[in-house]
Protein backbone atom coordinates (compact mmCIF):
# COMPACT_ATOMS: atom_id res chain seq x y z
CA UNK A 1 0.00 0.00 0.00
CA UNK A 2 0.85 3.80 -0.68
CA UNK A 3 1.46 5.73 2.14
CA UNK A 4 -0.10 9.00 3.52
CA UNK A 5 1.82 12.28 2.19
CA UNK A 6 1.93 13.31 6.15
CA UNK A 7 3.69 10.40 7.07
CA UNK A 8 7.42 11.20 4.74
CA UNK A 9 9.32 10.78 7.65
CA UNK A 10 8.17 7.14 8.54
CA UNK A 11 8.27 6.32 4.98
CA UNK A 12 11.21 7.11 4.25
CA UNK A 13 13.02 5.62 7.54
CA UNK A 14 10.38 2.07 6.27
CA UNK A 15 11.74 2.22 3.05
CA UNK A 16 15.60 1.99 4.33
CA UNK A 17 14.88 -0.53 6.57
CA UNK A 18 13.34 -3.02 4.02
CA UNK A 19 16.15 -1.73 1.76
CA UNK A 20 18.48 -2.66 4.38
CA UNK A 21 16.56 -6.73 5.35
CA UNK A 22 15.51 -7.18 2.09
CA UNK A 23 18.48 -9.92 1.56
CA UNK A 24 17.72 -11.60 4.66
CA UNK A 25 13.44 -11.80 3.97
CA UNK A 26 12.34 -15.62 3.70
CA UNK A 27 11.71 -16.01 -0.06
CA UNK A 28 8.03 -16.37 -1.11
CA UNK A 29 6.55 -18.73 -4.16
CA UNK A 30 6.46 -16.14 -7.58
CA UNK A 31 6.94 -18.62 -10.21
CA UNK A 32 4.21 -21.64 -10.43
CA UNK A 33 5.76 -24.89 -11.47
CA UNK A 34 3.93 -26.82 -14.17
CA UNK A 35 1.54 -29.21 -12.50
CA UNK A 36 2.09 -32.31 -15.04
CA UNK A 37 5.11 -33.44 -16.33
CA UNK A 38 6.07 -35.78 -19.13
CA UNK A 39 5.23 -39.60 -18.30
CA UNK A 40 7.64 -41.14 -15.82
CA UNK A 41 7.83 -43.65 -13.54
CA UNK A 42 11.36 -45.49 -12.56
CA UNK A 43 13.24 -42.44 -14.24
CA UNK A 44 16.01 -40.20 -12.44
CA UNK A 45 16.25 -37.10 -11.93
CA UNK A 46 19.44 -34.38 -11.62
CA UNK A 47 19.41 -30.66 -10.55
CA UNK A 48 21.94 -28.54 -11.95
CA UNK A 49 22.47 -25.80 -9.73
CA UNK A 50 24.49 -23.41 -12.13
CA UNK A 51 22.06 -24.21 -15.21
CA UNK A 52 19.24 -23.57 -12.64
CA UNK A 53 17.41 -26.81 -14.76
CA UNK A 54 16.36 -30.21 -13.67
CA UNK A 55 16.85 -32.56 -16.17
CA UNK A 56 14.99 -35.86 -16.05
CA UNK A 57 16.47 -39.10 -17.71
CA UNK A 58 14.39 -42.23 -19.24
CA UNK A 59 12.04 -43.92 -16.74
CA UNK A 60 8.83 -46.40 -18.07
CA UNK A 61 5.73 -46.19 -19.78
CA UNK A 62 4.23 -48.08 -16.84
CA UNK A 63 5.26 -52.00 -18.37
CA UNK A 64 8.68 -53.06 -19.21
CA UNK A 65 9.17 -51.07 -21.94
CA UNK A 66 11.99 -48.30 -21.18
CA UNK A 67 12.30 -44.69 -22.38
CA UNK A 68 15.08 -43.03 -24.04
CA UNK A 69 14.28 -39.31 -23.54
CA UNK A 70 15.62 -36.77 -22.04
CA UNK A 71 12.99 -33.74 -20.57
CA UNK A 72 14.50 -30.54 -19.18
CA UNK A 73 13.05 -27.90 -16.61
CA UNK A 74 13.77 -24.37 -17.74
CA UNK A 75 13.51 -23.41 -13.34
CA UNK A 76 13.44 -19.76 -13.92
CA UNK A 77 10.26 -20.21 -16.50
CA UNK A 78 8.84 -23.41 -15.29
CA UNK A 79 8.77 -24.61 -18.97
CA UNK A 80 9.56 -28.52 -20.50
CA UNK A 81 11.95 -28.66 -23.30
CA UNK A 82 13.06 -32.14 -24.85
CA UNK A 83 16.44 -32.86 -24.17
CA UNK A 84 18.63 -35.48 -26.49
CA UNK A 85 17.55 -39.68 -26.23
CA UNK A 86 19.47 -42.10 -24.62
CA UNK A 87 21.80 -44.77 -27.02
CA UNK A 88 20.05 -47.24 -24.62
CA UNK A 89 16.50 -46.86 -23.11
CA UNK A 90 16.48 -47.67 -19.63
CA UNK A 91 14.46 -47.36 -16.35
CA UNK A 92 15.75 -48.21 -12.57
CA UNK A 93 18.73 -46.17 -13.25
CA UNK A 94 21.21 -44.12 -11.11
CA UNK A 95 21.96 -40.72 -12.36
CA UNK A 96 24.50 -38.21 -11.37
CA UNK A 97 25.79 -34.48 -12.27
CA UNK A 98 29.18 -33.30 -12.26
CA UNK A 99 29.21 -29.67 -11.73
CA UNK A 100 33.21 -28.87 -12.40
CA UNK A 101 32.82 -31.15 -15.61
CA UNK A 102 28.87 -29.67 -16.97
CA UNK A 103 28.46 -33.67 -17.06
CA UNK A 104 25.37 -35.99 -16.78
CA UNK A 105 25.97 -39.63 -16.07
CA UNK A 106 23.56 -42.11 -16.35
CA UNK A 107 23.92 -45.59 -14.46
CA UNK A 108 23.25 -48.77 -14.98
CA UNK A 109 19.39 -49.66 -15.16
CA UNK A 110 17.16 -52.06 -17.39
CA UNK A 111 15.45 -52.08 -20.71
CA UNK A 112 13.78 -55.06 -20.17
CA UNK A 113 17.47 -56.86 -19.56
CA UNK A 114 19.65 -55.54 -16.70
CA UNK A 115 22.63 -52.99 -17.95
CA UNK A 116 25.96 -52.29 -17.05
CA UNK A 117 26.63 -49.38 -19.60
CA UNK A 118 27.39 -45.59 -18.26
CA UNK A 119 26.12 -42.55 -20.39
CA UNK A 120 27.55 -39.36 -20.47
CA UNK A 121 25.99 -35.89 -21.34
CA UNK A 122 27.51 -32.54 -21.57
CA UNK A 123 25.60 -30.07 -20.37
CA UNK A 124 28.20 -27.60 -20.88
CA UNK A 125 26.39 -25.26 -23.62
CA UNK A 126 22.56 -26.14 -24.56
CA UNK A 127 21.64 -29.37 -23.15
CA UNK A 128 19.08 -29.56 -25.94
CA UNK A 129 21.21 -29.87 -28.58
CA UNK A 130 23.99 -32.35 -26.97
CA UNK A 131 24.08 -36.09 -27.31
CA UNK A 132 24.54 -38.61 -25.17
CA UNK A 133 27.80 -40.89 -25.38
CA UNK A 134 28.48 -43.70 -24.15
CA UNK A 135 31.42 -44.86 -22.17
CA UNK A 136 34.33 -47.35 -24.09
CA UNK A 137 33.26 -51.18 -22.67
CA UNK A 138 36.54 -51.03 -20.80
CA UNK A 139 35.27 -48.52 -18.37
CA UNK A 140 31.39 -50.05 -17.84
CA UNK A 141 30.26 -51.61 -14.50
CA UNK A 142 31.82 -55.10 -13.51
CA UNK A 143 28.40 -56.07 -13.34
CA UNK A 144 24.79 -55.40 -14.28
CA UNK A 145 22.90 -52.97 -11.98
CA UNK A 146 19.31 -52.47 -11.59
CA UNK A 147 17.51 -49.67 -9.06
CA UNK A 148 21.36 -48.95 -7.64
CA UNK A 149 22.38 -46.04 -6.18
CA UNK A 150 25.44 -43.50 -7.18
CA UNK A 151 27.06 -40.52 -5.37
CA UNK A 152 29.58 -38.44 -6.77
CA UNK A 153 32.62 -37.57 -4.26
CA UNK A 154 34.55 -34.35 -4.83
CA UNK A 155 33.21 -34.27 -8.60
CA UNK A 156 35.68 -36.76 -9.55
CA UNK A 157 35.11 -40.12 -7.55
CA UNK A 158 31.87 -42.00 -8.91
CA UNK A 159 30.61 -44.59 -6.37
CA UNK A 160 28.03 -47.21 -7.55
CA UNK A 161 26.51 -49.29 -5.03
CA UNK A 162 24.07 -52.26 -4.23
CA UNK A 163 20.70 -52.52 -7.29
CA UNK A 164 19.87 -55.43 -8.28
CA UNK A 165 21.81 -58.32 -10.21
CA UNK A 166 19.92 -61.24 -11.80
CA UNK A 167 16.66 -59.75 -9.59
CA UNK A 168 18.50 -59.98 -6.68
CA UNK A 169 19.85 -57.65 -4.49
CA UNK A 170 23.50 -57.44 -4.31
CA UNK A 171 25.90 -55.89 -1.68
CA UNK A 172 28.93 -54.75 -4.30
CA UNK A 173 30.33 -51.68 -4.46
CA UNK A 174 32.46 -49.87 -7.76
CA UNK A 175 34.50 -46.50 -7.56
CA UNK A 176 35.52 -44.86 -11.71
CA UNK A 177 37.86 -42.07 -11.39
CA UNK A 178 35.39 -39.79 -14.07
CA UNK A 179 38.86 -37.98 -14.72
CA UNK A 180 41.29 -40.69 -15.41
CA UNK A 181 38.38 -43.66 -15.91
CA UNK A 182 40.46 -45.73 -13.37
CA UNK A 183 38.09 -48.57 -11.93
CA UNK A 184 38.53 -50.12 -8.43
CA UNK A 185 36.94 -52.01 -6.34
CA UNK A 186 34.67 -50.57 -2.81
CA UNK A 187 34.12 -52.01 0.66
CA UNK A 188 31.04 -54.15 0.10
CA UNK A 189 27.54 -52.80 1.86
CA UNK A 190 26.72 -54.67 5.06
CA UNK A 191 23.53 -55.77 3.22
CA UNK A 192 22.66 -56.58 -0.16
CA UNK A 193 20.24 -53.40 -0.86
CA UNK A 194 18.10 -52.29 -4.35
CA UNK A 195 15.74 -50.01 -4.56
CA UNK A 196 17.19 -47.43 -1.85
CA UNK A 197 18.46 -44.26 -1.69
CA UNK A 198 22.37 -42.89 -0.87
CA UNK A 199 23.95 -39.98 -0.28
CA UNK A 200 27.20 -37.66 1.00
CA UNK A 201 27.18 -36.33 4.27
CA UNK A 202 30.42 -34.73 5.44
CA UNK A 203 32.91 -37.47 5.28
CA UNK A 204 30.29 -40.40 5.13
CA UNK A 205 28.54 -41.91 2.55
CA UNK A 206 25.08 -42.87 3.67
CA UNK A 207 22.76 -45.34 2.48
CA UNK A 208 18.87 -46.24 3.88
CA UNK A 209 16.43 -48.56 2.57
CA UNK A 210 16.24 -52.17 1.45
CA UNK A 211 14.51 -54.70 -0.39
CA UNK A 212 11.09 -56.22 0.63
CA UNK A 213 12.70 -59.58 1.55
CA UNK A 214 14.18 -58.54 4.81
CA UNK A 215 12.45 -58.32 8.13
CA UNK A 216 10.72 -55.64 8.79
CA UNK A 217 12.69 -53.77 11.52
CA UNK A 218 15.47 -53.38 9.01
CA UNK A 219 13.64 -51.19 6.15
CA UNK A 220 14.34 -48.36 8.05
CA UNK A 221 17.94 -48.62 9.06
CA UNK A 222 20.79 -46.39 7.99
CA UNK A 223 24.18 -47.61 7.18
CA UNK A 224 27.24 -45.74 6.68
CA UNK A 225 30.79 -45.71 5.58
CA UNK A 226 33.53 -42.84 5.95
CA UNK A 227 35.58 -42.04 2.86
CA UNK A 228 39.20 -39.75 2.90
CA UNK A 229 38.22 -36.77 1.06
CA UNK A 230 41.49 -35.57 0.42
CA UNK A 231 41.71 -38.80 -1.87
CA UNK A 232 43.47 -38.19 -5.28
CA UNK A 233 43.38 -41.28 -6.71
CA UNK A 234 40.79 -44.57 -6.45
CA UNK A 235 42.98 -46.78 -3.99
CA UNK A 236 43.09 -43.82 -1.51
CA UNK A 237 38.77 -42.83 -1.31
CA UNK A 238 38.19 -46.33 1.41
CA UNK A 239 41.42 -46.81 3.94
CA UNK A 240 42.16 -50.43 3.90
CA UNK A 241 40.15 -50.70 7.50
CA UNK A 242 36.81 -48.97 6.01
CA UNK A 243 33.64 -51.02 6.20
CA UNK A 244 30.09 -50.14 6.13
CA UNK A 245 28.44 -50.13 9.54
CA UNK A 246 24.80 -50.13 11.04
CA UNK A 247 23.78 -47.30 12.73
CA UNK A 248 23.26 -48.20 16.04
CA UNK A 249 19.74 -45.96 16.86
CA UNK A 250 18.53 -43.88 14.43
CA UNK A 251 16.35 -44.94 11.88
CA UNK A 252 13.71 -43.26 9.80
CA UNK A 253 10.39 -43.70 10.16
CA UNK A 254 8.83 -45.03 6.88
CA UNK A 255 9.62 -48.60 5.27
CA UNK A 256 9.93 -47.50 1.51
CA UNK A 257 12.10 -46.92 -0.97
CA UNK A 258 14.08 -43.43 -0.24
CA UNK A 259 15.81 -41.50 -1.46
CA UNK A 260 18.50 -39.37 0.30
CA UNK A 261 19.64 -35.65 -0.58
CA UNK A 262 22.35 -33.59 2.07
CA UNK A 263 21.42 -30.49 3.48
CA UNK A 264 25.01 -29.05 3.09
CA UNK A 265 28.07 -30.90 2.34
CA UNK A 266 29.22 -29.89 5.70
CA UNK A 267 26.52 -30.54 7.79
CA UNK A 268 25.61 -33.86 9.43
CA UNK A 269 21.85 -33.25 8.69
CA UNK A 270 19.74 -34.77 5.03
CA UNK A 271 16.10 -35.61 3.99
CA UNK A 272 14.62 -38.77 3.43
CA UNK A 273 11.90 -38.85 0.97
CA UNK A 274 10.13 -41.98 0.71
CA UNK A 275 6.47 -42.50 -0.99
CA UNK A 276 4.87 -39.75 0.66
CA UNK A 277 6.51 -38.90 3.85
CA UNK A 278 9.59 -36.25 3.72
CA UNK A 279 11.77 -36.92 6.88
CA UNK A 280 14.95 -34.69 8.38
CA UNK A 281 17.54 -36.54 10.21
CA UNK A 282 20.42 -35.44 11.57
CA UNK A 283 23.48 -38.53 11.72
CA UNK A 284 25.29 -37.84 14.69
CA UNK A 285 22.62 -35.67 16.92
CA UNK A 286 19.27 -37.54 17.07
CA UNK A 287 17.89 -40.88 17.20
CA UNK A 288 14.79 -40.45 15.64
CA UNK A 289 14.13 -38.13 12.37
CA UNK A 290 13.39 -34.44 14.06
CA UNK A 291 10.87 -33.45 11.76
CA UNK A 292 8.27 -34.54 9.00
CA UNK A 293 6.41 -33.02 5.88
CA UNK A 294 3.92 -34.91 3.28
CA UNK A 295 3.13 -35.16 -0.20
CA UNK A 296 -0.22 -34.58 -1.11
CA UNK A 297 -0.55 -38.41 -2.99
CA UNK A 298 1.64 -41.52 -2.88
CA UNK A 299 4.82 -40.56 -5.10
CA UNK A 300 6.03 -44.11 -5.04
CA UNK A 301 9.20 -44.69 -8.05
CA UNK A 302 9.12 -40.54 -8.39
CA UNK A 303 11.91 -38.51 -9.75
CA UNK A 304 12.86 -36.11 -6.60
CA UNK A 305 15.12 -33.38 -6.39
CA UNK A 306 16.13 -30.98 -3.43
CA UNK A 307 16.18 -27.24 -4.87
CA UNK A 308 17.72 -24.33 -2.61
CA UNK A 309 16.00 -21.13 -2.64
CA UNK A 310 15.93 -19.09 -5.77
CA UNK A 311 14.91 -15.84 -5.03
CA UNK A 312 12.20 -14.00 -6.33
CA UNK A 313 11.36 -17.34 -7.67
CA UNK A 314 10.47 -19.95 -4.72
CA UNK A 315 11.63 -21.05 -1.65
CA UNK A 316 13.87 -24.02 -1.08
CA UNK A 317 11.89 -27.27 -1.29
CA UNK A 318 11.60 -30.51 -2.86
CA UNK A 319 10.60 -31.19 -6.69
CA UNK A 320 8.81 -34.59 -7.09
CA UNK A 321 7.93 -35.71 -10.54
CA UNK A 322 5.87 -38.68 -11.80
CA UNK A 323 5.45 -41.69 -9.75
CA UNK A 324 3.06 -45.36 -9.97
CA UNK A 325 -0.02 -43.14 -8.75
CA UNK A 326 0.15 -40.50 -10.97
CA UNK A 327 2.91 -40.53 -13.86
CA UNK A 328 2.41 -37.24 -15.65
CA UNK A 329 1.82 -35.19 -12.19
CA UNK A 330 4.36 -33.27 -10.96
CA UNK A 331 4.54 -31.96 -6.95
CA UNK A 332 6.44 -28.89 -5.28
CA UNK A 333 6.81 -29.17 -1.79
CA UNK A 334 8.08 -26.36 0.16
CA UNK A 335 10.26 -26.94 3.40
CA UNK A 336 8.82 -26.62 6.57
CA UNK A 337 10.25 -23.45 8.91
CA UNK A 338 12.17 -25.69 10.92
CA UNK A 339 13.90 -27.70 7.84
CA UNK A 340 14.37 -24.35 6.16
CA UNK A 341 16.07 -22.55 9.79
CA UNK A 342 18.47 -25.55 9.85
CA UNK A 343 19.38 -25.37 6.23
CA UNK A 344 20.27 -22.20 6.64
CA UNK A 345 22.09 -22.89 9.79
CA UNK A 346 24.64 -24.81 7.79
CA UNK A 347 25.46 -21.97 5.19
CA UNK A 348 27.04 -19.92 7.48
CA UNK A 349 27.85 -17.20 4.33
CA UNK A 350 24.04 -16.08 4.91
CA UNK A 351 22.29 -14.80 7.35
CA UNK A 352 19.31 -16.99 8.02
CA UNK A 353 15.68 -16.01 8.01
CA UNK A 354 14.18 -13.02 10.11
CA UNK A 355 10.86 -13.33 10.97
CA UNK A 356 8.44 -11.16 8.70
CA UNK A 357 7.93 -7.64 9.02
CA UNK A 358 4.88 -5.93 10.66
CA UNK A 359 1.94 -5.11 7.95
CA UNK A 360 2.81 -1.35 6.39
CA UNK A 361 1.19 1.31 8.73
CA UNK A 362 -1.68 3.28 7.16
CA UNK A 363 -3.71 6.52 7.99
CA UNK A 364 -5.60 4.33 10.66
CA UNK A 365 -2.45 2.31 12.20
CA UNK A 366 -2.54 3.10 15.84
CA UNK A 367 0.58 4.11 17.02
CA UNK A 368 1.27 1.92 20.15
CA UNK A 369 0.29 -1.32 18.07
CA UNK A 370 2.63 -0.33 15.59
CA UNK A 371 5.57 0.32 18.59
CA UNK A 372 4.75 -2.90 19.79
CA UNK A 373 4.69 -5.09 17.13
CA UNK A 374 7.99 -3.05 15.83
CA UNK A 375 9.30 -4.45 19.13
CA UNK A 376 8.80 -7.62 18.67
CA UNK A 377 10.28 -7.80 15.64
CA UNK A 378 13.30 -6.67 16.60
CA UNK A 379 13.51 -9.12 19.21
CA UNK A 380 12.83 -11.90 17.26
CA UNK A 381 15.91 -10.97 15.12
CA UNK A 382 17.72 -10.06 17.86
CA UNK A 383 17.33 -13.68 19.30
CA UNK A 384 18.07 -15.42 15.48
CA UNK A 385 21.35 -13.01 15.38
CA UNK A 386 22.33 -13.99 18.38
CA UNK A 387 21.83 -18.01 17.56
CA UNK A 388 23.53 -17.22 14.02
CA UNK A 389 26.56 -15.66 15.67
CA UNK A 390 26.51 -18.80 18.01
CA UNK A 391 26.98 -21.17 14.79
CA UNK A 392 29.24 -19.27 13.37
CA UNK A 393 31.86 -19.44 16.23
CA UNK A 394 31.10 -23.00 16.26
CA UNK A 395 31.19 -23.19 12.60
CA UNK A 396 34.93 -21.52 12.73
CA UNK A 397 36.06 -23.95 14.95
CA UNK A 398 35.03 -26.87 13.05
CA UNK A 399 36.71 -24.82 10.20
CA UNK A 400 40.24 -24.94 12.12
CA UNK A 401 39.86 -28.59 13.46
CA UNK A 402 39.68 -29.27 9.93
CA UNK A 403 42.00 -27.32 8.81
CA UNK A 404 44.39 -29.33 11.08
CA UNK A 405 43.41 -32.52 10.58
CA UNK A 406 43.92 -31.61 6.77
CA UNK A 407 47.71 -30.99 7.40
CA UNK A 408 48.15 -33.72 10.07
CA UNK A 409 46.59 -35.91 7.27
CA UNK A 410 48.84 -34.45 4.85
CA UNK A 411 52.15 -34.99 6.51
CA UNK A 412 51.14 -38.10 7.35
CA UNK A 413 50.80 -38.77 3.30
CA UNK A 414 54.24 -37.07 2.34
CA UNK A 415 56.09 -39.63 5.11
CA UNK A 416 53.90 -42.51 3.54
CA UNK A 417 54.78 -41.80 0.38
CA UNK A 418 58.59 -40.83 0.97
CA UNK A 419 58.36 -44.56 2.74
CA UNK A 420 56.93 -46.26 -0.62
CA UNK A 421 59.19 -44.56 -2.64
CA UNK A 422 62.25 -45.68 -0.13
CA UNK A 423 60.47 -49.40 -1.02
CA UNK A 424 60.09 -49.14 -4.97
CA UNK A 425 63.56 -47.75 -4.82
CA UNK A 426 65.28 -51.05 -2.85
CA UNK A 427 62.56 -53.26 -4.97
CA UNK A 428 63.79 -51.79 -8.19
CA UNK A 429 67.15 -52.07 -7.52
CA UNK A 430 67.15 -55.53 -6.12
CA UNK A 431 65.46 -56.51 -9.79
CA UNK A 432 68.27 -54.25 -11.95
CA UNK A 433 70.80 -56.51 -10.08
CA UNK A 434 69.19 -59.41 -10.64
CA UNK A 435 68.58 -59.04 -13.80
CA UNK A 436 72.23 -58.12 -14.34
CA UNK A 437 73.47 -60.96 -13.28
CA UNK A 438 70.95 -62.93 -15.39
CA UNK A 439 72.62 -61.28 -18.77
CA UNK A 440 75.90 -61.99 -17.29
CA UNK A 441 74.81 -65.92 -16.82
CA UNK A 442 73.23 -65.62 -19.91
CA UNK A 443 76.05 -64.04 -21.87
CA UNK A 444 78.64 -66.51 -20.41
CA UNK A 445 76.59 -69.40 -21.29
CA UNK A 446 76.17 -68.58 -25.28
CA UNK A 447 80.70 -67.73 -24.87
CA UNK A 448 81.10 -71.17 -23.77
CA UNK A 449 78.93 -72.60 -26.77
CA UNK A 450 81.01 -70.54 -29.24
CA UNK A 451 84.40 -72.14 -27.84
CA UNK A 452 82.59 -75.81 -27.76
CA UNK A 453 81.47 -75.29 -31.27
CA UNK A 454 85.09 -73.92 -32.13
CA UNK A 455 86.84 -77.10 -30.23
CA UNK A 456 84.73 -79.24 -32.93
CA UNK A 457 81.98 -80.09 -30.32
CA UNK A 458 78.65 -80.84 -32.15
CA UNK A 459 75.60 -78.82 -32.03
CA UNK A 460 73.66 -80.95 -30.13
CA UNK A 461 76.48 -80.99 -27.56
CA UNK A 462 76.48 -77.61 -26.93
CA UNK A 463 72.90 -77.49 -26.47
CA UNK A 464 72.88 -79.71 -24.07
CA UNK A 465 75.47 -77.35 -22.77
CA UNK A 466 73.15 -74.88 -22.96
CA UNK A 467 70.31 -76.41 -20.77
CA UNK A 468 72.24 -77.30 -18.18
CA UNK A 469 73.34 -73.87 -17.17
CA UNK A 470 69.81 -72.73 -16.69
CA UNK A 471 66.06 -73.08 -18.20
CA UNK A 472 64.87 -71.18 -21.06
CA UNK A 473 64.04 -67.42 -20.39
CA UNK A 474 60.53 -68.24 -21.90
CA UNK A 475 59.66 -70.22 -19.37
CA UNK A 476 61.06 -67.79 -16.34
CA UNK A 477 58.67 -64.92 -14.99
CA UNK A 478 59.82 -61.54 -16.38
CA UNK A 479 59.71 -60.05 -12.63
CA UNK A 480 61.66 -62.80 -10.77
CA UNK A 481 63.55 -64.26 -13.70
CA UNK A 482 62.90 -67.60 -12.20
CA UNK A 483 61.30 -70.89 -13.35
CA UNK A 484 57.91 -70.64 -12.55
CA UNK A 485 55.53 -73.24 -10.57
CA UNK A 486 52.42 -71.32 -11.01
CA UNK A 487 52.32 -69.49 -14.32
CA UNK A 488 48.89 -67.25 -14.96
CA UNK A 489 48.17 -65.21 -17.98
CA UNK A 490 46.80 -61.40 -17.55
CA UNK A 491 44.52 -59.49 -19.64
CA UNK A 492 47.92 -58.06 -21.51
CA UNK A 493 48.45 -61.90 -22.61
CA UNK A 494 51.98 -62.07 -20.85
CA UNK A 495 52.40 -64.94 -18.49
CA UNK A 496 54.09 -64.36 -14.81
CA UNK A 497 54.58 -66.13 -11.55
CA UNK A 498 50.75 -65.68 -9.75
CA UNK A 499 52.91 -64.23 -6.72
CA UNK A 500 55.20 -62.20 -8.16
CA UNK A 501 52.58 -60.82 -10.42
CA UNK A 502 49.97 -60.49 -7.36
CA UNK A 503 53.01 -58.65 -5.04
CA UNK A 504 53.47 -56.20 -7.82
CA UNK A 505 50.13 -55.05 -8.46
CA UNK A 506 49.76 -54.94 -4.18
CA UNK A 507 52.86 -52.76 -4.43
CA UNK A 508 51.13 -50.43 -7.00
CA UNK A 509 48.06 -49.64 -5.30
CA UNK A 510 49.62 -49.58 -1.87
CA UNK A 511 51.62 -46.22 -3.83
CA UNK A 512 48.42 -45.07 -5.21
CA UNK A 513 49.75 -45.80 -8.78
CA UNK A 514 47.08 -47.85 -11.60
CA UNK A 515 47.97 -51.24 -11.94
CA UNK A 516 49.94 -52.42 -15.24
CA UNK A 517 51.68 -55.41 -16.91
CA UNK A 518 55.31 -55.00 -15.96
CA UNK A 519 56.26 -56.02 -19.33
CA UNK A 520 54.72 -53.59 -21.10
CA UNK A 521 53.47 -50.92 -18.95
CA UNK A 522 50.21 -50.19 -19.88
CA UNK A 523 47.37 -49.76 -18.04
CA UNK A 524 45.18 -52.93 -17.22
CA UNK A 525 41.45 -52.72 -16.46
CA UNK A 526 41.35 -56.17 -15.52
CA UNK A 527 43.46 -58.20 -12.17
CA UNK A 528 41.63 -61.28 -13.41
CA UNK A 529 44.63 -64.63 -13.48
CA UNK A 530 43.94 -67.13 -15.72
CA UNK A 531 46.12 -70.30 -15.23
CA UNK A 532 48.31 -71.05 -17.81
CA UNK A 533 48.44 -75.13 -18.26
CA UNK A 534 50.39 -74.82 -21.02
CA UNK A 535 52.96 -73.17 -19.15
CA UNK A 536 52.75 -75.62 -15.76
CA UNK A 537 53.09 -78.67 -18.22
CA UNK A 538 56.25 -77.39 -19.85
CA UNK A 539 57.91 -75.81 -16.82
CA UNK A 540 57.61 -79.03 -14.80
CA UNK A 541 58.68 -81.18 -17.77
CA UNK A 542 62.14 -78.82 -17.86
CA UNK A 543 62.49 -79.53 -14.45
CA UNK A 544 62.03 -83.44 -14.37
CA UNK A 545 64.64 -83.64 -17.00
CA UNK A 546 66.77 -81.45 -15.17
CA UNK A 547 66.17 -82.75 -11.87
CA UNK A 548 69.71 -82.16 -10.66
CA UNK A 549 70.09 -78.48 -12.07
CA UNK A 550 69.71 -75.85 -8.94
CA UNK A 551 70.01 -71.98 -9.34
Amino acid sequence: GSFNQNRKGIRSSQAILLSALEPFIQYTMTLQFPTTCPHGIGQSAVYLPDKKKVVVIGGTDGGNHALGYTQILDLTTGQWSNGPQLNTPRYDLAAVYCQSQSKIYAIGGSDSEELNSIEILDAGGNIGSSTWTALPSQYILQRPRVASAAVLIVDRFLVVMGGYANSSPIDTVEILDIQTCVQHKGPSMSRPRGDYGATVVGNKIVACGAPEQVQAQEHGELEFIEFNINATTVYELFPQSAQWKIHPTLKISFSDIPQLFSLDPKADSFLAIGSQVVELVELENAKVPISQCSFSIDRGYSAAVLLPANQQLYPAGILAIGGNRDPTSMEWLPLPDDIHVRLKKYQTGKIPDFPPLPPKPTISTNPKQLKSSLQQWVQKAESILTDYMAHVEEWKDQEEKLCQDQCSTLQEKIDQLRAQQNNLTTTSTARAKKYVGRCKHEIGSIRGITESLGRGQTVADALAKLQEDGPPHELCCPITFELMTDPVVIESGHTYERAAITQHWETQETSGIPVTCPSTNQQICSKKLTPSLLARSLCRQWQEEHSGWHP
